[in-house]
């Protein structure tokens, strides 16, 4: 899990983002929020209270999860931790998409698409 530097290597825009995301956790899902997301990856911002819950995850180097999209609904990746760095109250968890189910991977571009438009707007 190698934290990127400076320019960081990115191929997708990234946009500030606090949306609903869980986390499955063994037998249960965990209730987090991104920080940022991008077509490629995204930042969750995980309290430190749930840090010990989610340490095997982050230790396998593979989360799954669930986005909840603004407009409705919900896209499941598997996606892979790239870095975690412990700041004031959270760990904040960088991910790469790997891999989506179902369509969920037409969905996410479309919502990444729309938020480029209006970011580009503002």
């Amino acid at each position: 899990m190698a934290q990127a530097n400076g320019a960081e290597r990115r191929n997708h825009p990234r946009f500030a983002a606090h949306m609903r995301v869980r986390v499955r956790v063994r037998v249960r899902d965990v209730a987090m929020y991104t920080a940022n997301i991008s077509r490629s990856g995204m930042q969750i911002a995980c309290p430190l209270t749930l840090a010990t819950v989610i340490r095997r995850e982050l230790d396998s180097g593979s989360l799954r999860l669930e986005l909840e999209l603004p407009a409705g609904g919900t896209v499941a990746m598997v996606s892979e931790v790239r870095y975690v760095t412990e700041a004031e109250d959270e760990l904040l968890i960088g991910i790469q998409h790997t891999t989506f189910e179902g369509d969920g991977e037409n969905r996410y571009d479309d919502f990444c698409a729309e938020a480029a438009r209006k970011y580009r707007a503002a």
